[in-house]
């Protein structure tokens, strides 16, 4: 919806907003323009924009058709202007826009902007820190961590291309008992046996272990009793714990870092757990002494009833620190870095009441950013109906699902390219799994629970990130096959077709939807359009022939798709998917 002060970053759209209440401004008082809306229409036959006369019928007196009714008898068109029509239907005021104006306004701006094609300055002088991922190091980046990853990434592009100063970080969970308790059955199992022995990633070898241990609480209870003795070990500086505890961590974050970067996961900063929970303890302690905390049962712990929450400890009795204890003095510690207007977390669904908990007790400690704290949730992700496991044994990690992901893709490009080398192969059918994986997660807003389908996200058709490297790549063979350089002086008029007005209608809402998909911390905004702009493309090369046809046509229409592949490979990027030139 745009107000009279909407900041609109689509130039086209912009002049449009501006115009019709120019217009509206004639025939109404100054006071009733204010609370006025214009909206985009929802068919093509009602129009571009509407106006809604419901807010006026208010100040009118009467219904809002005959509002409309009068408005639309009362207002008066420039010769000049963008607005070529306006008519009354309903309750709505609609206008439509000089098509050809249209057209030279939308694709000599994306073609002007290059690089810089639908960024916005809405974020200007404003820093927003992402913390996103968040892994333990006592086993491989599963599925689950995948979403977290990829909605992380895109989000922080996003908000970059609003012009936010985005600072992307990731706090380590590499102390604590899960991490002992991968230690423990190494102790136990491992003979010093290394990873690169039997050739296996450091993250997959940790995590065997972790799974390992479960086996061995099945045959004998009292290892949960070891694996918390060497916890506390670890917290005393036990120098043997601590040599095995550096050890293993290493294999599992050389591991990670390796999927990572496979995946095209960047952070700003790494944090790791086990350089602030001491730090955290002594907040703790001194908020215990200024009772801002109480020990129950001899556990340090955090009254937050005021807050109606339930209680939280912070310290065990045995004094040894959990999650929330590294989480306190880590908050400090991010605004000390960066001094951000905003953190957000991207965590699970099933940290809800966690964080809460957490922006709870900053603010008990009178924590003066407790407010600007946001939790960004999402939900679980499940592939064909199972949920994702890593005790058992049959979690879903990343790099078997991405090499089982690009084995399927294989397949069909070697179907469609038979000639194709074997490093080409490998090469575009990785970028493709990761395409697959990466939009089939991201078309879902944060909170939508996933079931994720390995055979349908790798369709070259529907709503799938193979389809939209296709689109492009379709675009490209077009492009090439004219031989032509594309040209901004076009003749504008003949792109009047109603395949061609869908485009050039999307085309001209890119920037606005990098804006709402940032301000709603939802990169699935963007996903949506991405496929309907994909999908409007095909409707228009089917029924457009682009060189096989006049001249003129052609140079229009090539100039047309040229913006339209400039937008989807933005788009991709913005989500963290390459294109590919060749399909």
């Amino acid at each position: 919806m745009f107000k009279t002060n909407s900041k609109i970053e689509d130039k086209f759209t912009n002049l449009v907003v501006k115009e019709i209440f120019g217009l509206l401004g004639k025939v109404l008082d100054k006071k009733d323009l204010k609370n006025l809306e214009i909206v985009y229409s929802p068919e093509p036959e009602m129009g571009d924009f509407s106006l809604p006369c419901f807010t006026l019928a208010k100040t009118e007196k009467k219904s809002p058709v005959q509002v409309a009714k009068d408005l639309a008898g009362k207002i008066k068109l420039k010769k000049t202007g963008i607005i070529k029509k306006v008519k009354n239907d309903g309750p709505y005021l609609n206008f439509f826009v000089n098509d050809v104006k249209r057209a030279e306004i939308v694709l000599t701006d994306i073609f002007k902007k290059k690089n810089k094609l639908g960024e916005n300055n809405f974020g200007k002088g404003k820093t927003v820190m992402i913390e996103y991922v968040s892994p333990n190091t006592n086993k491989p980046l599963h599925l689950g961590h995948g979403r977290n990853a990829f909605l992380g990434f895109a989000l922080s592009n996003i908000l970059e291309a609003n012009d936010y100063k985005v600072v992307k970080v990731c706090l380590v969970n590499d102390r604590g008992i899960h991490i002992a308790k991968s230690m423990l059955a190494y102790q136990e199992k491992g003979k010093n046996v290394i990873p690169e022995d039997i050739g296996m990633k450091g993250d997959h070898f940790v995590g065997d272990y972790y799974v390992l241990f479960d086996d061995m609480k099945k045959k004998n209870k009292k290892v949960e009793d070891e694996a918390y003795e060497l916890l506390r070990k670890w917290e005393k500086g036990d120098k043997k714990t601590v040599e095995l505890w550096k050890k293993m961590n290493n294999w599992a974050l050389v591991g990670m870092k390796k999927t990572f970067k496979k995946i095209g996961i960047e952070f700003d900063k790494l944090y790791f757990e086990s350089d602030m929970y001491k730090e955290g303890k002594d907040i703790i302690e001194k908020g215990l002494k200024e009772k801002k905390f109480v020990k129950k049962d001899k556990a340090v712990t955090a009254d937050l009833s005021k807050y109606n929450l339930p209680d939280k400890i912070l310290l065990r009795s045995d004094n040894t620190a959990l999650y929330i204890t590294q989480d306190i003095y880590l908050t400090y510690l991010k605004y000390k870095d960066y001094k951000p207007e905003k953190i957000i977390h991207i965590i699970g669904s099933e940290q809800d009441l966690a964080q809460k908990q957490l922006f709870a007790i900053m603010d008990s400690l009178d924590f003066k950013q407790a407010k600007n704290l946001h939790h960004l949730s999402y939900g679980m992700v499940n592939v064909e109906g199972g949920k994702l496991k890593s005790r058992e044994g049959t979690r879903v990690d990343l790099d078997t699902l991405i090499k089982d992901l690009g084995k399927m893709a294989s397949l069909e490009i070697r179907a469609r390219n038979e000639k194709l080398n074997e490093e080409k192969l490998e090469r575009r059918s990785e970028k493709i799994a990761l395409s697959a994986l990466k939009y089939y997660i991201l078309q879902y807003g944060p909170k939508s629970i996933v079931n994720f389908n390995p055979k349908e996200s790798l369709s070259f058709n529907g709503k799938t990130g193979p389809y939209l490297q296709y689109s492009y790549a379709r675009i490209k063979s077009i492009l090439k096959k004219s031989g032509e350089k594309i040209d901004k002086k076009v003749d504008f008029s003949k792109l009047k077709n109603k395949e061609e007005k869908e485009l050039l209608n999307l085309l001209g809402r890119f920037s606005e939807t990098i804006k709402e998909s940032g301000e709603k911390y939802d990169p699935s905004v963007l996903a949506k359009y991405l496929y309907e702009l994909a999908k409007a493309f095909h409707g228009f090369y089917h029924s457009s022939p682009v060189l096989d046809t006049d001249k003129k046509t052609k140079q229009a229409r090539l100039l047309l798709i040229h913006s339209t592949a400039e937008v989807i490979k933005k788009g991709l990027n913005l989500l963290g998917i390459e294109v590919l030139e060749e399909m």
